[in-house]
């Protein structure tokens, strides 16, 4: 005898419930990581139509055995140009265009609206960190190799140290290592990036030193990538230069006819326009001479 079973697909389709989930879930997007890490110029709320960084530079020490008679007028003084890095800002702004009846029939719009300003606020955040990434292609200061090994870190950070002079001092001046995520397990498999030596003796006080010589390492996928190879930079807080006429901010709601607009934006600078011969254009916003290294790694 045949059976003929009420089915999902026809006969109780029209009273079958779907259900939503409550709360809207968001992409993930990559955090802020260069902006945090680099020096805002002294005295600056806003940076207005030009930003200039003055630079002075080193002085000449003259033997004053070579003189007979250490007068004024033979003596050799300092007769330094000195030199600036003028920047340019910028802006940039993401938005989103809603029509009335999207908002209505969304029912839950309070909730989706400040989802939709969330992720426009990410991608603004994600645009400028990959703007401060890419200054590592310009670094003079590199060294190449397949992978991220210990040997090319401690030769990256080798020159840093040498160029960078009296900015930095090993194990005591803290500097940034940023790392693109395919990385990370290289990173993570040199010893002296991620443990600490323990100093002392039963009794009496432990001393707890790491030993990456005052690494910071960060990690995003918004470190610049050119064919394939990551720019890694290595940088002491001064060596780049961000300053702001408006920080991201979500703007007012816009309203034109019907639509109602999102926007979010930001004007800020993060670039050399005309610099000196001693501050090439190409390394853009550089304030500390030598004061980042990059490890490329193809």
């Amino acid at each position: 005898m045949a059976h003929a079973a009420v089915t999902t697909s026809t006969e109780a389709a029209a009273i079958l419930r779907e259900v939503w989930d409550s709360q809207f879930s968001l992409d993930p997007v990559e955090e802020a990581v260069f902006a945090p890490l680099v020096s805002q110029p002294n005295g600056t709320q806003r940076i207005g139509k030009k930003l200039h960084l003055r630079k002075l530079k080193t002085m000449t020490v003259q033997d004053a055995t070579a003189s007979t008679t250490l007068v004024a007028d033979n003596l050799t003084y300092n007769t330094n140009t000195e030199v600036e890095v003028t920047l340019t800002p910028a802006g940039f702004y993401s938005g989103i265009e809603l029509n009335p009846d999207t908002l209505e029939q969304i029912i839950d719009d309070g909730e989706a609206i400040a989802g939709w300003r969330k992720q426009l606020m990410a991608s603004l955040t994600e645009k400028l960190d990959e703007e401060l990434g890419e200054l590592a292609q310009s670094a003079s200061l590199t060294e190449t190799g397949a992978s991220l090994t210990e040997a090319l870190w401690q030769a990256a950070l080798a020159k840093l140290a040498r160029n960078a002079k009296n900015k930095f001092k090993i194990g005591k001046t803290p500097y940034n290592f940023v790392i693109h995520p395919d990385r990370l397990a290289n990173a993570l498999g040199i010893a002296a990036i991620r443990e600490y030596q323990i100093r002392g003796s039963k009794g009496s006080a432990v001393d707890a030193t790491l030993v990456g010589y005052g690494t910071n390492i960060e990690e995003t996928a918004k470190v610049f990538t050119s064919a394939g190879t990551n720019f890694c930079p290595l940088f002491l807080k001064d060596a780049w230069a961000i300053g702001w006429n408006q920080k991201p901010k979500n703007m007012p709601v816009q309203q034109d006819g019907l639509v109602e607009r999102f926007i979010v934006y930001t004007s800020l600078l993060w670039r050399s326009g005309t610099t000196t011969a001693s501050c090439p254009a190409t390394s853009r916003s550089k304030r500390v001479e030598g004061g980042a290294a990059v490890c490329r790694l193809a």
